[in-house]
């Protein structure tokens, strides 16, 4: 029963994946660590992705660049997450993965020497996508963003360079 609200609670909105105490997550709703095994109900659980949260790669690069949280990137990102991937059994796959991933690459590039540079180099990557949406070649965009997730990556982790 605890592994099965400790996977719930691991797709919750208020969750961030990024910080954590020991076993502890930090829920952004009730500003605390919390143990998923000890939560047996949470009144305040929110799917991830079924509102404004969710863009990791996106978010760190704009709060980088000091825009907010409302800023045409994320929400063009947002958008496309929403009206395009979440409608098929792919994108919803491709959401999860992206989940999976980028809170850790998220993490290194907070702890990288430089993350104003891989967040300057990721912000043009994102402009790029947006283009691609703009003009409806969603694949491409798709395509794109995951090469630059996994660019991303490895520079963030010291193995290739910008």
């Amino acid at each position: 029963m605890a592994v099965d609200y400790y996977c719930k609670c691991r797709k919750c909105e208020y969750i961030d994946p990024t910080e954590k105490y020991g076993y502890k997550w930090y829920c952004t709703y009730r500003r605390t660590y919390e143990d998923p095994d000890e939560i047996k109900e949470c009144r305040y659980y929110k799917e991830r992705g079924s509102g404004n949260g969710g863009c990791f790669l996106t978010t760190v690069c704009c709060e980088e660049k000091g825009l907010p949280d409302d800023c045409y990137e994320l929400t063009m990102m947002r958008k496309y997450r929403d009206k395009v991937l979440k409608k098929t059994e792919d994108g919803r796959k491709l959401i999860d993965f992206y989940y999976e991933q980028a809170p850790r690459i998220v993490e290194q590039i907070k702890k990288s020497d430089k993350k104003g540079k891989i967040c300057d180099w990721i912000y043009e990557e994102i402009l790029e996508v947006i283009k691609m949406l703009d003009e409806k070649h969603f694949n491409e965009a798709g395509n794109r963003y995951l090469l630059m997730m996994y660019q991303a990556d490895l520079i963030s982790a010291n193995i290739k360079n910008i």
